[in-house]
């Protein structure tokens, strides 16, 4: 970029705050930035930046009449000329130009409706190149039909799209050609400032950013939230009460959503067909919770074709009515533990049979004496002629 086309383009941010030793710690911690002395002047704190100088901070008198706030840079090639038309247009001069060795020159003013921003004419194209970390710069106004009749003109900022807010009112998209670089909408009424404008800072993450601002002491005002072309946001205010806000690109979003690894391994999510494959050997864990494993609940599998269902139940039925033994050694051998626990030995049996014997016989004995007398004496006579008939057989001859 040379100095003859940065009109219009956003160069340099300070940070004016109350507590430049303070901001020094907070930021690094939330945008990973790191602040150096600019030179000899100590109290001109620079930014460094993964992509170099970002801009810088100045320490704010207490009696300036200002809270802390960061102020942007806009560029210009002929700052005088855009300082006079400004003022044609309605802004009011918060600072006069000022000339800065070897840097460029600089002037603040404040919009008709009371943002405040500076121009920048920086004397070479290596001061004409900042600024890249900022991807985005809104402005919050009270009047936004007035504000970008200003900026348009005196910036040649073209109008690239809208979005309708509903009670917010419309959002305007403005750009230099052709890319859009801010945006322009009404002030809410709870915000504290009636018109501001709002740099965006890109990074890695805008919930790890959000999350480290509240960690550092900062608040967050907005988000993180997701925006139209898919970009997440969040607006933040550090510990002096500077705002400032992030800004993670949907490309950094899509790149988070495909490294984030799923809880479970892949081999462990696919279904797997028990009846055909079999581990050879069992884990640890298998065969302390006896041959079953303990993976937790699954994730539901894509149903089976019908065919493949019916086939499943024919061979469940079959194996039930056939009374199918286990295939798998552990299942018979458990199944055989099973049948020795529950079941007697064969000697045993053995030694209890005649045990049972003597217990019927006396039951039998029972019985029949409790049938009476008639059915008793035959009985008894029978016994008399069976000794009888025993006495009077002839003996065998040999």
């Amino acid at each position: 970029m040379t100095t003859a086309d940065i009109l219009g383009r956003f160069l340099w941010h300070d940070l004016m705050t109350t507590d430049q030793g303070a901001a020094g710690a907070f930021y690094p911690k939330v945008l990973g930035w790191t602040s150096e002395a600019w030179g000899d002047n100590s109290s001109y704190q620079v930014w460094k930046t993964p992509k170099g100088h970002g801009g810088g901070s100045s320490q704010l008198e207490a009696d300036a009449g200002t809270p802390p706030h960061w102020l942007a840079y806009v560029g210009t090639p002929d700052i005088e000329g855009s300082l006079d038309k400004a003022k044609d247009l309605g802004a009011s001069v918060v600072k006069e130009v000022e000339s800065i060795p070897s840097v460029g020159k600089f002037a603040v003013l404040s919009d008709p409706q009371g943002a405040v921003f500076a121009l920048y004419s920086p004397e070479t194209s290596e001061a004409a190149s900042t600024g890249t970390e900022y991807t985005w710069h809104e402005l919050s106004t009270s009047d936004p039909e007035a504000a970008w009749d200003f900026y348009s003109e005196l910036f040649g900022w073209t109008k690239e799209a809208s979005h309708d807010m509903g009670p917010m009112g419309e959002y305007l998209i403005f750009g230099q050609d052709g890319k859009q670089i801010g945006g322009i909408f009404k002030t809410p009424p709870d915000r504290p400032a009636s018109s501001n404008w709002l740099s965006y800072v890109s990074v890695d993450s805008a919930e790890q950013a959000a999350e480290a601002a509240k960690d550092a002491g900062g608040q967050v005002l907005n988000g993180p939230m997701e925006v139209p072309g898919g970009d997440l946001v969040a607006q933040l205010i550090d510990p002096q009460g500077a705002f400032f806000a992030v800004h993670q690109l949907r490309q950094a979003v899509a790149k988070a959503k495909k490294s984030k690894k799923p809880k479970r391994e892949v081999a462990e999510l696919a279904p797997v067909d028990a009846t055909e494959t079999a581990p050879a050997k069992k884990s640890a864990s298998a065969k302390k919770s006896g041959g079953k494993a303990n993976s937790g609940a699954q994730p539901a599998a894509a149903s089976p074709p019908a065919g493949a269902k019916k086939k499943a139940k024919s061979k469940a039925k079959a194996a039930v009515k056939a009374k199918a033994p286990v295939k798998s050694k552990a299942a018979a051998k458990s199944k055989a533990g099973a049948k020795s626990k529950a079941a007697p030995s064969k000697a045993a049996a053995k030694s209890k049979a005649p045990a049972k014997k003597a217990v019927a016989k006396k039951a039998a004995k029972k019985a029949v004496a409790k049938k009476g007398k008639k059915s008793a004496a035959p009985k008894k006579k029978a016994a008399v002629k069976t000794k009888s008939a025993k006495k009077k057989a002839p003996a065998r001859k040999k």
